[in-house]
């Protein structure tokens, strides 16, 4: 099941080296250019090989996590977020909010086995 992991503006690591170390690890990667190509991205039966992550640029995870998160709920689909605002989120998104990718990358373990 693909994760779609939502990156802010204010992500406190460079998005650049972001995507680096998901081209280095063994997650297969698409980077989707909105919300909305993510969702296609992971929700098109035609595909034969889905990617284990869908990376998104959105200008607040805050902001864009609940409606993902609603909006793949039924599905099932997780919903991670890398943001710099971590500690101002609310105790209901805050298991999402990850401050910093080795944070992510454990979670991202958890959610997808080798």
């Amino acid at each position: 099941m693909p994760v779609i992991v939502l990156m802010d503006k204010e992500t406190s690591s460079d998005h650049s080296t972001i995507r680096q170390w998901f081209e280095d690890s063994r997650f297969s990667t698409f980077e989707a250019s909105n919300v909305f190509e993510a969702l296609e991205e992971i929700s098109d039966f035609t595909i034969e090989c889905r990617p284990d992550v869908v990376l998104v640029d959105v200008d607040s995870c805050e902001e864009n996590l609940p409606v993902v998160s609603n909006m793949t709920g039924v599905d099932g689909f997780p919903v991670l977020a890398l943001s710099g605002q971590s500690q101002r989120t609310s105790s209901s998104t805050a298991k999402y909010f990850h401050g910093s990718l080795g944070q992510m990358a454990s979670q991202l373990d958890k959610l997808i086995p080798q």
